[in-house]
């Protein structure tokens, strides 16, 4: 694989997973502010997230993971 496919890959799985952390978030009916507080990090960087356009780290994916009280595994489940 080369270096721009690469990119793309990667592009679209942080894309993926942010689509599914609004998904469960909202039908837990909770506010990106809920969210971002309780997790410990911004507004802006979880809006970012959610749209793919942040980079996930290991110790936020896990907070929020918690937080929406479901796993990593399920966050990523089929995309990664």
């Amino acid at each position: 694989m080369n270096n721009s496919n690469e990119k793309h890959l990667v592009k679209v799985i942080h894309i993926s997973v942010g689509r599914r952390i609004k998904q469960i978030r909202e039908k837990k009916r909770m506010s990106q502010e809920q969210l971002a507080s309780k997790c410990g990090i911004s507004l802006n960087a979880l809006a970012r997230l959610e749209t793919g356009e942040g980079r996930l780290t290991l110790k936020t994916l896990l907070a929020i993971a918690e937080q929406l009280q479901t796993t990593a595994h399920q966050l990523l489940k089929g995309i990664a």
